[in-house]
């Protein structure tokens, strides 16, 4: 388990996987020094079925047995008065989640690397892109395969070989190396939600 302090605000745990989300809720329910939190968000990839992503996760709040079930996507929920008594360590735990790309409440397929493909800081950004899928798609032939599992990684990482600063990078190394264009309205549903949490 990877985890992080920034600001002194913001606990970042890594579930390795969406199918540790749960086991990673019900660990930090139980973990010292957290019946004080105020705010536990979820971040994780819609994948191929938006729907079945918001399913999964209000699963695993539900069976880590927090006071607050988030509904929605992109929105903070607070406990209820009629909740407050059953879980008194959690009274002011307010749950939400997010799911990539869209980060909002009308989430569709993809992945945060689908996210990151629209906000390259390149004003050449599609011509490049479309270079690395001719690329692939040699490749995808000359390797006889019958389709990529991945494609979402395949063309950014694609992408990200073709550049100097960011050859070799993985995601959170290329943001740093600032390929990416955080002023992008694209990012505003997921600074509003996490705002309002630091406000």
């Amino acid at each position: 388990m990877k985890e992080a302090y920034a600001a002194g605000h913001i606990y970042i745990v890594h579930a390795v996987g969406n199918s540790q989300i749960g086991p990673r809720l019900q660990s930090l329910k139980n973990a010292p020094g957290m019946s004080g939190l105020k705010y536990l968000a979820v971040v994780r990839d819609a994948e191929k079925d938006a729907h079945g992503a918001k399913q999964s996760v209000r699963s695993a709040f539900r069976k880590a047995d927090f006071c607050v079930v988030p509904q929605d996507p992109g929105k903070w929920y607070a406990p209820r008065p009629d909740e407050l008594d059953q879980h008194e360590d959690w009274d002011d735990l307010s749950t939400g989640y997010l799911l990539f790309p869209t980060c909002d409440d009308r989430p569709v397929p993809g992945t945060l690397e689908d996210l990151a493909l629209q906000t390259i800081a390149d004003e050449k950004r599609n011509a490049y892109l479309d270079a690395a899928r001719r690329y692939l798609g040699a490749v995808q032939v000359e390797r006889g395969l019958e389709k990529y599992t991945e494609p979402h990684k395949n063309l950014l990482y694609a992408y990200l070989s073709g550049t100097n600063d960011a050859k070799g990078c993985k995601i959170g190394e290329a943001a740093r190396a600032k390929i990416f264009d955080w002023d992008s309205p694209l990012y505003g549903h997921m600074k509003e939600f996490f705002g309002q949490a630091l406000a």
